[in-house]
Order: C-alpha cells, then sequence, then structure tokens
C-alpha cells in the first residue's frame, strides 16, 4: 500500500514561506523515508510569483507524486 503524507500549508507565498514548506518536506522525506506521495492542501492569499515559481519547480523535481489543492478562493 502507498505511504501518503499529506501537508497543510496557510501562509502567503514568499521567500520564508518556501523556504519553510521545502526545508518541511526534506525533513518528512528524510525522517519517514518511503513516502511515495505528498498530497499538500495550500492555503495562500497570494503573494510573491517568483517564489510560486520556486515551489511548483521544487515539487515537480520531487521523486514522490505530489497532489496540490488549492483551498483559497
Amino acid at each position: 500500500m502507498p505511504v501518503v503524507q499529506h501537508v497543510y500549508c496557510s501562509a502567503i507565498i514568499s521567500k520564508k514561506m518556501c523556504d519553510a514548506l521545502t526545508s518541511y518536506v526534506f525533513s518528512i522525506s528524510a525522517a519517514k523515508g518511503g513516502i511515495d506521495e505528498f498530497v499538500v492542501y495550500l492555503v495562500t492569499g497570494g503573494g510573491n510569483p517568483g517564489s510560486g515559481m520556486e515551489l511548483y519547480n521544487f515539487f515537480k523535481a520531487r521523486p514522490e507524486r505530489t497532489t496540490i489543492y488549492n483551498m483559497s478562493s
């Protein structure tokens, strides 16, 4: 059975938020190991487009399957 890690993130997209989320994903991957999929629930009121692209590229480069749900309006 695949191992799925659910992540909830509620913050304005900024360099600080991007650094915190990527660090968290790295730490979860290292601590638990064997994660097959990340499901990210993202609640944001907008923010820095450059940081948004950095997050996009980070998750695209990850070996795990990743699904991101936009929970904002």
